[in-house]
């Protein structure tokens, strides 16, 4: 028996087992693909809220816990924008 022999009957023997093992592959393939394609739609559509909500922004600039003069943003078309961290806390009645 030559080895081309032996693939080919190999093959037909394990028909029904190779064409499951594809068939999940492509179906792994095709989810994956899914997945990946939702995902990136979905940060796309984010992005574009963002930006309609804010605006186009190029650079940020923070200082922290200090403060900057106005003036430092008026070089172009810039906008300044005070930006805090806090933390709300409601209380319970009674």
């Amino acid at each position: 028996m030559t080895g081309w022999a032996f693939v080919r009957r190999g093959l037909a023997h394990y028909q029904a087992s190779y064409v499951g093992v594809l068939l999940g592959s492509a179906l792994g393939a095709m989810v994956l693909l899914g997945a990946l394609f939702a995902g990136d739609s979905v940060k796309e559509t984010l992005r574009q809220k963002a930006e309609a909500r804010v605006g186009r922004v190029d650079y940020i600039f923070t200082g922290g816990d200090r403060f900057f003069r106005e003036g430092l943003a008026t070089v172009g078309n810039e906008a300044p924008l005070m930006m805090l961290k806090g933390k709300a806390t409601a209380q319970k009645s009674g």
